[in-house]
């Protein structure tokens, strides 16, 4: 792995979990102003998006004595309960879709720059902007949908599915094969998988939420404090993006030492053999009298002529 100190690492050896949040944090940092002009786009984007949709979710509102509502009235609440939940899960969806998707170009984005600083570890494949971004989009859904459906899909599937987006951008890899990537990368590391992708969700949301508490000390306005959170926790996805490629290029790296055999010098010995082994004499030739035919030294008859061999 090469991060400005490529002769201090161990060629083989997977990064703990401390180092690979150092390193997505130093990776992040030294690519920032090259991330930028992306986060701060898409930052604007979510920030509009799901401010519209807040606009216009009614509110929801909810009898303080919900025992005197006649059965008319308890099933006109509970329909406004489930409007309501459904725009709000509605608004998740795409505020994380739109995030990931500018996380999967960023995941791009370094890749490239470490390919201009001379930086990879690997020869990164040709990879076409419209395909890469079709496949990012496609993944986010299934991840998105796994995780809203079931509390499994949200500890598997994204945690297996976590390194599609710098399979993508690194190998050139699209949807169903770089999912399949994925999921062999992250094999028997689940668990290590599932802490990074944990803590760098709650460590970019935390320090946005952070932010926006002190935004709302300001303005009372909470469409526009939401519009901040989700602004600013765009301008803190660089850190996402850099803890994929790091946590991608630790997992390759491990792998392949494996199934590459580091060369040994042995390798270009030829084996001798063992003991006082003599080497068999050349073979002696015997010839019939008779006729001058070759005739090996088990005959009796000549297969020549037919004479006797046992007086020659």
């Amino acid at each position: 792995m090469s991060f400005g100190s490529p002769e201090k690492d161990n060629p083989g050896r997977e990064l703990s979990i401390g180092e690979i949040f150092g390193r997505s944090l130093d990776l992040a940092r030294r690519s920032y102003l090259q991330l930028l002009p992306i986060f701060a786009g898409f930052g604007i984007v979510v920030a509009l998006i799901s401010t519209y949709i807040r606009e216009i979710t009614p509110p929801l509102v909810i009898p303080a004595n919900v025992g005197t509502l006649t059965q008319a009235q308890a099933l006109q609440v509970a329909g406004a309960l489930v409007r309501f939940l459904e725009i709000r899960a509605f608004n998740y969806f795409v505020e994380w879709l739109i995030l990931y998707f500018a996380a999967g170009i960023g995941v791009w984005k370094i890749f490239q720059l470490m390919k201009q600083k001379d930086k990879q570890p690997f020869e990164l494949s040709k990879v076409n902007f419209i395909p890469l971004a079709l496949s990012i989009l496609l993944t986010i859904i299934v991840i998105e949908l796994s995780s809203i459906l079931l509390i499994v899909g949200l500890l598997v599937f994204a945690t297996m599915f976590y390194l599609s987006f710098a399979v993508a951008a690194a190998e050139g890899k699209y949807f169903f094969a770089s999912l399949g990537r994925s999921r062999n990368l992250i094999s028997r590391k689940l668990g290590k998988t599932f802490l990074v992708f944990a803590g760098v969700q709650l460590f970019a949301y935390i320090a946005a939420r952070v932010f926006s508490t002190i935004v709302s000390l300001i303005v009372t306005n909470s469409l526009v404090v939401h519009a901040v959170l989700n602004f600013v926790l765009a301008l803190e996805f660089p850190f996402v993006s850099a803890s994929m490629v790091v946590l991608y290029i630790s997992y390759r790296s491990g792998q392949e030492w494996i199934v590459q055999r580091p060369p040994s010098l042995y390798d270009n010995m030829t084996p001798q053999p063992m003991g006082n082994v003599r080497a068999p004499s050349p073979a002696i030739r015997k010839f019939c009298s008779s006729c001058g035919a070759a005739i090996s030294s088990d005959e009796r008859f000549c297969h020549n002529c037919g004479a006797a061999l046992s007086t020659q």
